[in-house]
This record gives C-alpha cells, structure tokens and sequence, in this order.
C-alpha cells in the first residue's frame, strides 16, 4: 500500500470515530428531549419536536447536512475496510439519509456488498447503488 493511500484511510477512519462520538452526544440529547446548547446559548427550557428530518429552520437544515455528512464518512469507512469491495473506487453521496453509489467494482458479488454494508450504517434509509460492473 503506498503511503498516500494510507494517510488516506487513516484520515478517514480518524473522521467517522470523531463523527461517531458527535453522533453519541446528539443521540443522548435527543433521548432527554433536549438539543445540545452552543457557546454562549442559554437554555430556554423549550425544546424543538420535529425529528431530526423534519422542519424548515437554518438549526435542521444544519442538523440533516450534519447527520448526511456523518452517514457519508462511515459509509466511506466501512467500504475502505471491508476486503471484499474496492471502496476506493465507490463514491458515496447521502441526502436526507438516502446514501447513492456510484463508480466502478469489479464484479456483481462486489456491487451488492457494497450495497449491503451500507444498508447496515445507522441513519441510512435507503440505498441508491448505481455502482457498474466493469468489463
């Protein structure tokens, strides 16, 4: 594995530890019934109840781009390190938890991996593959 490669993958699996741990405190909040306060925010002893999709504000607009963000890295992670599928060459886009892949795997046991792995990462509603099988 040349050395590029490498600090790529670390990189990656150093975001969805950090992404996972962020998703454990939102979780939490969610559980209370509360959202996380931000520096120098006050509580006002309310708290939103539309669902982490739901609603139009700048807050859940953020939130979803967040939570999309989140299911991207560890979708990204989970295809670098399974032997089966070349995660390298699957790229993943998620939009309001639907996860889309798209790129190049080298036969159809590997297109459907690819899909299954994702399917098993928390917050994906669904699963675009869109992956071909090269020639």
């Amino acid at each position: 594995m040349n050395q590029a490669s490498h600090a790529c993958k670390t990189l990656l699996i150093v975001l969805a530890f950090g992404a996972a741990f962020s998703g454990c405190e939102r979780r939490a909040a969610d559980q209370t019934g509360s959202k996380p306060l931000s520096s120098g925010e006050k509580s006002s002893g309310t708290s939103e109840s539309s669902g982490a999709y739901g609603g139009g504000s700048v807050t859940k607009r953020a939130e979803r781009a967040i939570d999309d963000s989140v299911i991207t890295t560890k979708a990204k992670t989970a295809l670098l390190a399974d032997t089966t599928v070349k995660g390298s060459e699957i790229h993943v886009e998620t939009e309001k938890g639907v996860v889309s892949l798209s790129g190049m795997v080298d036969s159809a046991q590997q297109r459907e991996r690819a899909a299954s792995i994702v399917r098993g990462i928390d917050g994906v509603k669904s699963v675009e593959n869109k992956t071909t099988v090269k020639q």
